[in-house]
């Protein structure tokens, strides 16, 4: 027996009447007849051909394969969390920071850092698993101030382990590259480079000063982002501008300020990150902050502007460091968590990589299992589900367990934006949206 995908949305708008798959990404403007057989599940009077492109297209499925496209995504997720041939490090060489940013999540950081000892740890760390790939992450505090560090660890891994550099990132406030770091990210094969900016300069430096001496840092940060991307093209330099309502549109002159002076090889990418503020009680501070209700006006002005947000998703398949079994955060001393964002947390350390104890059992398994968003019977029968994927899942046990009162699902789940993005999308057929298709049907 035939049923309209659970992922399939019908609406109709001035008079047009309209399809979406969420799934196949699949939009079409259809017939009022098309649109009255498909609401009405009346599928007997749709001609053979219409008929087989919406099965092969996911719109209409049989009742047995109803949740097909949920379950394939949970062996898929599955088979990446419990992957043991891959081992992904988040590296803090230290958790001092040479800015002193107002809301930084990790709070105040003391100048500590990894030691030979604590090194000699991660490579015998490395050499007791079974893994034969390593994705290794620069994280700290600012993991530039020991540049130092960071070269005797990468060239200890490299030189007395026998795994094999899969991808190599780095989360960097960007003040301190230099020809000597870029030199290093040219021999290593950096393949990821994240650097933040908070809105213009005025206000950029307000928020990302430097510790000592209270030094603005956005002219720096601009000539670093255009340095790296002229000498390293095959490397992704993202560009994150933390937004919220009092910044927000300093993002459209950063936008195409930085991709007309800095983005010589087309290598740059400049993503608006929305800023969550929570209380240390893990409730949200809105005052200043984007709820979901106003995000799709911000995106469609953002559009606007000429900036290309992509409002509208491509599929968004992921997992989450919490519950992949082989990805660590490791702190100066070999204090390891789940997620880097719990990293100079006392209460989230999960173990010590120089002992095989593990100190907070509790909280992994609870990271590791109930995180799941395939556990979630909103999530699996959710229409947005294969454009969030869940979210995150932190942010889900924030709120089902902290009572934090969290919004975490994706703000296309909201029926009227999602009609909204979808009519912006298909405004002008001719649009190239990338693996996202516009067909028609009769």
């Amino acid at each position: 027996m035939k049923e309209l995908s659970i992922y399939t949305l019908l609406f109709q708008n001035e008079g047009n009447y309209y399809l979406l798959n969420t799934e196949t990404l699949v939009k079409a403007q259809i017939s009022e007849s098309l649109f009255q057989n498909l609401s009405n599940k009346d599928f007997s009077d749709i001609n053979v051909d219409t008929l087989d492109i919406l099965l092969k297209k996911h719109i209409i499925v049989e009742e047995k394969d109803k949740y097909n496209f949920f379950n394939k995504m949970e062996i898929e997720t599955n088979t990446v969390n419990y992957d043991m041939s891959t081992i992904t490090l988040y590296i803090m060489p230290t958790i001092g920071c040479n800015f002193c940013c107002p809301y930084c999540f990790e709070g105040p950081k003391p100048e500590k850092s990894m030691n030979s000892k604590t090194i000699d740890y991660i490579v015998h760390f490395l050499n007791n698993t079974s893994a034969k790939y390593l994705s290794l992450h620069w994280y700290g505090g600012e993991p530039l101030i020991r540049f130092d560090l960071m070269k005797q660890i990468y060239e200890k891994i490299t030189h007395e382990t026998s795994l094999k550099i899969s991808n190599h990132n780095i989360i960097t406030n960007g003040y301190l590259i230099n020809d000597e770091v870029i030199n290093f990210f040219k021999r290593t094969q950096m393949s990821n480079v994240q650097i933040t900016l908070d809105g213009k300069k005025d206000i950029h430096d307000q928020k990302r000063f430097l510790k000592i001496t209270r030094e603005g840092t956005f002219d720096r940060l601009i000539s670093n982002i255009k340095k790296l991307g002229d000498e390293l093209p095959k490397c992704n330099i993202n560009v994150r501008v933390n937004i919220d309502k009092q910044n927000y549109k300093d993002f459209v002159y950063i936008y195409h300020f930085v991709h007309k002076e800095c983005d010589i090889n087309n290598n740059i990418t400049v993503y608006p990150a929305i800023i969550k503020a929570y209380d240390k009680s893990g409730k949200r501070i809105a005052s200043n902050c984007f709820s979901h209700e106003e995000l799709f006006s911000l995106y469609k002005y953002y559009e606007e502007k000429g900036c290309n947000v992509n409002f509208f998703p491509l599929p968004h398949k992921h997992t989450c460091s919490i519950c992949n079994l082989c990805t660590f955060t490791i702190g100066p001393e070999g204090e390891y968590y789940k997620c880097p964002e719990d990293a100079n947390d006392p209460k989230r350390i999960i173990g010590n990589i120089n002992s095989e104890s593990i100190v907070n059992q509790s909280l992994l398994m609870m990271y590791v299992n109930e995180s799941s968003q395939f556990k979630r019977k909103k999530c699996k029968n959710c229409l947005c589900f294969p454009i969030c994927f869940g979210g995150c899942g932190k942010e889900y046990l924030k709120d089902v367990y902290h009572n934090a009162k969290i919004n975490y699902c994706h703000p296309l789940k909201n029926k009227k934006f999602l009609k909204q993005a979808f009519l912006e999308d298909i405004k002008n057929k001719n649009r190239k949206v990338k693996n996202n298709y516009i067909i028609d049907i009769c």
